[in-house]
C-alpha cells in the first residue's frame, strides 16, 4: 500500500512535466512570425553601354532582320524529353541568357550572337555553345575589345551553313551628295520664304505718313 501511495504522485508529476513540454512546443509553433520587410524594386538596365553600341551595329549591318537582346535560352531551345523524363535537361538551360538572338522576317532563328568580355569563362561558353548546337542553332562569338565592323558581321552571318542558299541582301544606300552641292541646296530658299521676302520689300505707308501727306491742290488755289 505504501509503494502504491508513492507511485501515484510520481505518475502525476511525470504527466505534469509532459504536459508542460507539449505546451511549450505548441506555443513555439503558434508564435507569430516577425513581419518581413516589404520588397522594393528599381528599374534595371537591359544592356551595358558597350552592348547598346553593338546592338546598334548589329541592326545596321543586318538589313531586314530582327535583333533581340538578352533573350532567355529556354525561349530559344527546349529539351526533347519532357520535364518528368529529364529534369536535368531543363535545369541546364534554366536561368541562362544569350546576348543577342537574330531572327529573319518569318521569325525563324538565324543565329545567336555573343559579345564576350574578360569576365566570360571559356569552358562555360563552350558548354553553352554545345547546348545550342545540339538544337541546330549556330552561335557567333566576338570579343568586346575587338568588335567586328558592320561588313564583317554581315559576311559572318551570310557564311553560316543554312544561310548560303538564302543570304541576306545588302542595303542599297544612296550616295551622299558632295559638300558643295549640299551647301548650294541649303542656300536655295523655299517658295514660301521667297514670297515672304518679296512682301517684306514692299513697305506699306504708315498711318503717320498718310495723315501728313499734302492734300491735292485745287484750281482755285492756283488762281
Amino acid at each position: 500500500m505504501i509503494n502504491q501511495f508513492f507511485d501515484v504522485p510520481g505518475k502525476v508529476f511525470l504527466l505534469f512535466i509532459v504536459a508542460l513540454l507539449l505546451l511549450s512546443i505548441f506555443l513555439k509553433a503558434t508564435k507569430a512570425k516577425p513581419k518581413r520587410k516589404r520588397p522594393q524594386y528599381k528599374p534595371a538596365a537591359l544592356m551595358t553601354p558597350n552592348e547598346i553600341e553593338f546592338f546598334g551595329r548589329l541592326c545596321r549591318s543586318l538589313p531586314g532582320v530582327h535583333v533581340f537582346p538578352q533573350v532567355a535560352m529556354a525561349a530559344l531551345i527546349t529539351p526533347v524529353d519532357s520535364f518528368q523524363q529529364n529534369r536535368y535537361a531543363y535545369w541546364k538551360i534554366n536561368e541562362k541568357r544569350v546576348d543577342y538572338a537574330i531572327y529573319n522576317k518569318s521569325m525563324e532563328l538565324i543565329c545567336i550572337v555573343e559579345l564576350d568580355d574578360r569576365m566570360h569563362n571559356a569552358e562555360k561558353d563552350k558548354e553553352r555553345d554545345q547546348l545550342t548546337r545540339s538544337a541546330g542553332v549556330s552561335t557567333l562569338r566576338w570579343q568586346s575589345r575587338t568588335k567586328p565592323s558592320e561588313l564583317e558581321i554581315f559576311q559572318a552571318v551570310n557564311q553560316l551553313p543554312h544561310m548560303v542558299n538564302n543570304p541576306l541582301l545588302p542595303v542599297e544606300r544612296k550616295p551622299r551628295p558632295p559638300a558643295r552641292a549640299r551647301s548650294d541646296r541649303s542656300r536655295q530658299s523655299s517658295p514660301h520664304q521667297s514670297q515672304q521676302s518679296a512682301y517684306s520689300t514692299t513697305r506699306p505707308i504708315s498711318q503717320h505718313a498718310r495723315h501728313h501727306s499734302p492734300a491735292p491742290r485745287s484750281l482755285s488755289e492756283d488762281a
